[in-house]
């Protein structure tokens, strides 16, 4: 559907945007790492506009006014609050600043990857739209894939940061 490519349309342009005036982080990024989770995102977008389309979507996208609403919030909630965690991770550090800082505000005060959980949230909406089991699939992949690295967060901040809050969740 033209709104379901609307949408993953936006949201990879957001995340070109992030990538070059927002993340700043203390490490180089390999270039393997960088690109492969690239291709992934850019897979998944690729299945589901594929999915979406009439030929391949085994009906089609579920129809319904409150499925497309329901959809539509959940993926703006969840753009818009992950822009907004990956801003608060980008002003934890002053420009040049490679000091580690624990992340504060919104959601970081009860989740490690509070910018993961909201990630969650639009393409749980992005799924919603497409309603098709093979993108429930890969959405339940990016589950696996965010809960794991957001675990590796938790520990990382606990070995480093005597004060981590112990009621923070992963």
């Amino acid at each position: 559907s033209s709104l379901l490519s609307l949408f993953l349309f936006l949201h990879m342009l957001k995340r070109c945007v992030e990538v070059v005036l927002v993340h700043h982080g203390t490490a180089r990024v390999e270039v393997v790492c960088a690109v492969s989770i690239m291709a992934w995102y850019l897979s998944n977008v690729a299945v589901y506009v594929w999915l979406t389309d009439a030929a391949h979507a085994c009906g089609g996208p579920p129809s319904g006014r409150a499925v497309r609403l329901v959809g539509t919030a959940l993926w703006l909630v969840g753009v818009t609050t992950n822009a907004y965690h990956h801003l608060l991770l980008r002003w934890l550090r002053s420009d040049g600043d490679k000091q580690y800082k624990l992340p504060t505000g919104g959601l970081f005060a009860h989740v490690a990857g509070a910018h993961y959980f909201c990630e969650l949230v639009g393409w749980f909406g992005i799924a919603l739209l497409c309603g098709h089991v093979m993108v429930w699939a890969v959405w339940a992949c990016n589950v696996l894939y965010l809960v794991g690295r957001s675990v590796m967060t938790t520990r990382w901040y606990r070995a480093k940061f005597d004060d981590y809050p112990a009621e923070r969740k992963h």
